[in-house]
């Protein structure tokens, strides 16, 4: 779920159809914040990116949203091809 705070800016991206959406979220964060991905606090610190991919492709083409915290953002991947990162800087 997204932060329930007034200043904060929504960042909207889409990912792949085929490929790893953990390497397209960690892609938009690191967009949003301005920081190379390869700086930032690895994505498999927060969760599983295996898992991930696994999660969002079988929730293909649903309205199931999975929403978790990086690098100060909160993310939510939707099974529908979007990403969301709320950036509150």
């Amino acid at each position: 779920m997204p932060p329930a705070k007034s200043d904060t800016e929504a960042h909207h991206f889409s990912y792949a159809e085929e490929g790893e959406v953990s390497v397209d979220v960690v892609t938009a964060v690191a967009e949003v914040i301005g920081d190379d991905p390869l700086e930032m606090k690895p994505l498999r610190d927060v969760l599983d990116p295996d898992a991930l991919d696994e999660l969002i492709r079988s929730m293909a083409d649903t309205e199931g949203t999975v929403s978790f915290e990086l690098a100060g953002c909160e993310v939510s991947v939707r099974g529908d091809g979007g990403i969301v990162v709320y950036d509150d800087s």
